[in-house]
């Protein structure tokens, strides 16, 4: 019984095969070693450390400059007279005047509106002005405030008896509130009386 062709070509792939398989050598694969990491060394966390920090820079303050003199230099005022005899030297500086002043008693609060107004007219065309309160000096007896004060020329009372320390001082007295507001005849009296009163340098400053 013949093969067919189909069956001879199997036959021959199959011979063919296993002539290639006896003809080429085995190669066992040689098994990869595994490899062993070495594990992480681990540092122990250190403490943070406190950093000092460098004190501020020491800053000096300027020094001032020292203050003139107020003692006369007799070497140079005697070079100034000798070479400059027409230059005019001015030894001691002159001290600036007291500015003197009126002085209001108050002794009736109801009547403060009034004496704050004149006192406004006082301090813009004559002179400085203060209002103290009468009754509170009395209840302290300071009466002493006023008469130790070269700044007051001049007192407005409304009290015709004052105590002893206060009288050296002028006075003019100041009537209640209502007959000034009532009567402009006695305001313009009033007025003309501080004019003739108040002293000739407060009064040209003005």
């Amino acid at each position: 019984m013949s093969n067919t062709p189909k069956e001879l070509y199997h036959a021959l792939v199959s011979d063919t095969l296993a002539l290639i398989k006896e003809k080429i050598p085995v190669i066992k694969t040689k098994e990869i070693p595994k490899l062993s990491l070495p594990l992480p060394k681990i540092e122990p966390v250190k403490a943070p450390v406190a950093r000092e920090e460098p004190p501020p820079p020491l800053i000096e303050k300027p020094s001032l400059p020292p203050k003139p003199s107020t003692e006369k230099n007799e070497p140079i005022f005697a070079m100034v007279k000798k070479h400059l005899p027409h230059i005019k030297l001015i030894e001691e500086i002159p001290l600036p005047p007291i500015q003197q002043g009126i002085a209001i008693l108050l002794f009736h609060p109801e009547d403060l509106p009034f004496i704050k107004k004149l006192a406004n007219a006082i301090q813009t065309h004559l002179c400085p002005v203060q209002i103290f309160d009468g009754e509170k000096l009395e209840k302290e007896n300071s009466w002493e405030k006023l008469q130790s004060d070269e700044r007051i020329s001049l007192l407005l009372t409304q009290r015709e008896e004052l105590p002893a320390p206060l009288s050296s001082l002028p006075k003019i007295f100041l009537a209640q509130a209502t007959t000034y507001q009532n009567n402009p005849q006695e305001k313009k009296m009033l007025w003309k009386a501080l004019c003739q009163q108040v002293p000739q340098q407060s009064h040209s400053s003005s």
